[in-house]
């Protein structure tokens, strides 16, 4: 294990690097003796320095590969108080976490601290091993979300880790921007490092726009019932949320490949005539747009249409958010055949199962806005309001995915976790907990090798 109070470093190489010559690297982990672990962190911040030819990594504070990751995450100093503990998916969350890239203040400056596990980048060591480009591609795709705080932390300072939202249709549709522009980003820049993630990202994107409409009409059944509208919150909007989000970590390899639609058949037969497609077409036109101003931009409205989609998606998913001002937003869950007991019609007018149906899709909506101190209505009726929390603390969830370790096949994902913080408000860039997508471990452009 390498002594935390002696950070290693890398002297500077002639060719320029945008990488910090001080930073420092706290490992532990699997090796022989300390010496062994000196030389793959060395391996480690060497790369890291070739990355920093491309990649603006001026904003990296240190890196921190462990054999504990949950530990790793959940002794990270962010540098401000109120934050939530870092914690890694687990299986319980369906996911395993690996790697993150979270944001730190020191001496009141926006960093970027990556943190590993270390079975996640140990195939730097051995360069001819097949787990050789994996590593070089979470390494990079950590490193471009360090990239990316510090564009935006040059253009929009005390945003990040600082602002928050006082209602939840802002809050909604900053979340998901920033995650979806995060990875969208991320994934961008390091697609020609290492292993070609595509085809993970496309099963992932794929199975989620195949299941996540069933879900939220589930969702929206079993609150039919049960009417909570915290907990209502705390499942629809993650859901489509996470679906604009794979959406987005596919566009950004797309782009970052120069690929089409058209150019991955399995996505082309997934979107055909999908209700999605019109929104993954308007994601792809917002990307190219941020992307072409990268680090340049004028206004954070440059950022709203990626806020728009989400509040579009959502409401075709079946929840309206309203904002009704600047503390209150109005819930509106439209009554829809796939959404709707048969009960909840049964004062409608009409012969038939379909008539009473079509009748409550007409005239029926559940409407509802927080903030409101009035009591609710009686049951039964269109409208009620309520008082509810501030705090819906929604998260995104991601799906399982493979990920190849030594002698075996491992389970692995990765998790966004969304909403409100408590005292602290939203936390932009909070975290991602990261791991490579289902896909054959392959050479892809030269090993992680510069274009």
């Amino acid at each position: 294990m390498a002594d935390d109070s002696e950070p290693i470093t890398v002297d500077e190489s002639e060719e320029p690097t945008t990488l910090p010559t001080n930073v420092g690297i706290s490992l532990s982990g699997p090796f022989e003796s300390e010496d062994n672990a000196r030389e793959f962190a060395h391996r480690v911040l060497g790369s890291m320095r070739v990355l920093g030819r491309s990649m603006d990594l001026r904003g990296v504070d240190g890196v921190t590969i462990s054999g504990d990751y949950h530990e790793a995450l959940a002794t990270l100093d962010r540098g401000i108080e109120g934050l939530r503990p870092l914690t890694a998916s687990s299986v319980e969350d369906g996911v395993i976490g690996v790697a993150m890239a979270p944001a730190v203040l020191r001496d009141g400056k926006l960093k970027t601290h990556l943190v590993f596990h270390v079975h996640a980048i140990l195939g730097l060591a051995e360069p001819e091993s097949e787990l050789f480009p994996l590593a070089v591609h979470t390494l990079a795709h950590e490193c471009a979300h360090a990239m990316l705080h510090t564009a935006f932390d040059n253009r929009f300072p005390n945003v990040i880790l600082r602002e928050g939202a006082s209602n939840n249709f802002d809050r909604f549709r900053l979340e998901v921007t920033d995650a979806c522009w995060e990875e969208y980003g991320a994934t961008r820049a390091s697609a020609c490092w290492g292993t070609d993630p595509t085809d993970g990202y496309i099963s992932t994107f794929v199975r989620a726009l195949s299941e996540t409409d069933q879900q939220a009409n589930e969702f929206i059944l079993s609150y039919r019932t049960h009417g909570d509208i915290d907990q209502i919150l705390a499942e629809v909007p993650p859901l489509y949320g996470n679906l604009i989000k794979w959406a987005s970590y596919l566009i950004g390899t797309m782009h970052g490949l120069d690929k089409k639609i058209a150019d991955l058949p399995e996505l082309a037969e997934a979107l055909n005539d999908h209700w999605f497609t019109e929104y993954f077409e308007k994601l792809e036109t917002a990307y190219r747009k941020l992307w072409d101003r990268l680090g340049e931009w004028d206004e954070r409205a440059e950022f709203d249409p990626i806020g728009d989609i989400a509040v579009d998606v959502l409401e075709r998913g079946g929840m309206k958010l309203i904002k009704t001002s600047p503390d209150n937003t109005k819930i509106e869950i439209p009554f829809r055949a796939w959404n709707t007991p048969l009960a909840a019609c049964s004062i409608k007018s009409g012969s038939s199962r379909r008539g009473r149906i079509e009748a409550c899709e007409r005239e029926n909506s559940d409407e509802r806005e927080l903030g409101s101190r009035r009591p609710c209505q009686a049951a039964g009726t269109r409208t009620r309001v309520l008082r509810t929390r501030s705090d819906f603390g929604q998260q995104l969830r991601i799906s399982r995915r493979d990920y190849p370790k030594r002698g075996r096949q491992a389970v692995s994902g990765s998790d966004r976790r969304f909403g409100l913080r408590h005292r602290t408000g939203l936390e932009r860039n909070q975290g991602r907990d990261e791991t490579p997508p289902e896909t054959d471990v392959r050479p892809h452009r030269g090993n992680g090798q510069a274009r």
